[in-house]
């Protein structure tokens, strides 16, 4: 993705990449940071998941710019918000693993008795 800017011009549409910081573990002063700038929004929505799936950061948002021509304004719209606490996906594997942990445990205590040990 490049950091650069793109030409300016009718029908030009850019997207950014932005990450949110937890602001109380921020570094900078802006929990925000744009992380870059291209013309292919399927690129940016990818690179936009691939930095929400990195667990650093809440929140990861695709911004689409474009100048509308007609009414003479640049437009600036959220396209895609990644957020939500990842964790709980892996609770859900934790809690799967846990179920199978005890029935394979109550499967070996249920031999057990029934074998006469």
């Amino acid at each position: 993705m490049s950091t650069g800017q793109m030409q300016d011009g009718a029908g030009s549409i850019e997207y950014s990449v932005y990450v949110y910081f937890d602001p109380k573990k921020a570094k900078s002063k802006s929990p925000w940071e744009m992380k870059g700038i291209t013309d292919n929004m399927d690129k940016a929505i990818a690179e936009a998941e691939k930095y929400y799936n990195t667990r650093e950061f809440q929140k990861v948002e695709v911004k689409k710019k474009y100048f509308d021509v007609k009414n003479s304004r640049t437009i600036d719209m959220t396209l895609k918000t990644f957020e939500g606490n990842l964790k709980k996906e892996m609770g859900a594997y934790a809690i799967l693993g846990i179920g199978v942990a005890i029935s394979a445990a109550a499967f070996i205590a249920a031999y057990l008795v029934t074998s006469g040990l």
